[in-house]
């Protein structure tokens, strides 16, 4: 039903209309606040590209594993992305609307998030609790990243 609803999105406004959806640094600062919050969750901020297999892959599974810990999950796209292709992988995947949100922060690319994709930021107390992690990741390897950094 959500990839019929994309598509029909897509037909009635355009791809251009998702241009407007963007992620910027007052979206990441206001995430900061709000995870230096009492009892709030990690936040994973994931980066895609629809031109990357792994990428996508990846979101598959980054969804699953939040769910399963119990952390938010904000995804963020290539902004040098083909908003058609990323359009289509959307529709195909059953992915919200919100999985076309451009990655437009400063911050984040300042931190590595164009150089490669998928990669993984994570956000814990207020802060970045660890570097950038950078490529497709299995659920072993971002449980052994997450008990790295993550108190």
């Amino acid at each position: 039903m959500q990839s019929i609803l994309c598509l029909l999105f897509l037909i009635m406004f355009g791809v251009s209309a998702l241009a407007a959806n963007e992620f910027t640094d007052i979206d990441l600062d206001k995430m900061m606040s709000q995870s230096s919050q009492k009892n709030s969750r990690p936040v994973v901020i994931y980066s895609w590209s629809p031109h990357m297999s792994l990428s996508v892959r990846g979101l598959n599974e980054i969804q699953q594993y939040c769910q399963k810990k119990n952390q938010i999950l904000v995804v963020v796209l290539d902004p040098d992305a083909n908003l058609s292709v990323a359009s289509e992988v959307a529709a195909k995947n059953k992915w919200p609307l919100q999985f076309l949100i451009i990655n437009k922060s400063k911050k984040l690319i300042s931190r590595g998030a164009r150089i490669h994709y998928p990669s993984y930021n994570l956000i814990s107390q207020g802060s970045f609790a660890s570097r950038l992690l950078p490529g497709y990741k299995n659920e072993q390897q971002l449980d052994d990243f997450q008990r790295k950094y993550l108190k």
